[in-house]
């Protein structure tokens, strides 16, 4: 079983893949930038372990929005421009933006449509009892007030496995639909 796909909650979504797989291009990087296109105004939290991870991510999400391919498309499509390019919030004319933050991070009065956890558990820290219980701690009271419609929001969790009581593993044990499984 190289991986899962699997509904958290209603419209939440786990990716577990291995190291290497493209997950956080596909997820973090290229989907906020592909979901603009479609519709400028949804707003994102993207979160890690790291600030500077998450920064990362969103910086080459930047990179491909600011592209002259990526450009063009907007231009042709007129559907709207940035108008932030912080690498930590990310905004454009639609009132979309792309929050970055972490699990130490500060994201008190930020909601968002859609919420993107990127390696929530350091694999460095893994094995400590209470860097889990704070990355679990974030994911199951920090996150869910930080949607902006409970009916409709969602978040997608992606990350490689590390240790059984991870977040995925928190996730994993609830009783919940697979959607798909050895991807």
């Amino acid at each position: 079983n190289c991986g899962n796909v699997r509904l958290a909650q209603p419209k939440d979504i786990l990716f577990n893949l291995p190291p290497g797989s493209s997950k956080s291009m596909i997820v973090s990087v290229m989907f906020p930038a592909w979901v603009w296109l479609i519709k400028p105004s949804v707003k994102f939290i993207t979160c890690s372990y790291s600030h500077s991870i998450a920064e990362y991510l969103s910086a080459k999400s930047l990179k491909v929005m600011t592209s002259m391919k990526y450009l063009e498309i907007v231009n042709i499509t007129r559907t709207f421009l940035l108008t932030s390019t912080a690498v930590g919030n990310i905004k454009n004319s639609r009132n979309g933006f792309r929050f970055t933050t972490s699990t130490n991070g500060t994201i008190t009065g930020i909601h968002a449509d859609i919420i993107i956890c990127d390696d929530i558990n350091s694999p460095q820290s893994i094995y400590s009892d209470t860097a889990r219980e704070e990355a679990l701690r974030f994911v199951k009271e920090v996150l869910p007030t930080r949607k902006t419609n409970l009916k409709s929001s969602f978040t997608i969790y992606v990350q490689q496995r590390f240790h059984v009581n991870d977040v995925s593993g928190w996730l994993l044990d609830k009783p919940l639909m697979i959607l798909k499984n050895n991807l």
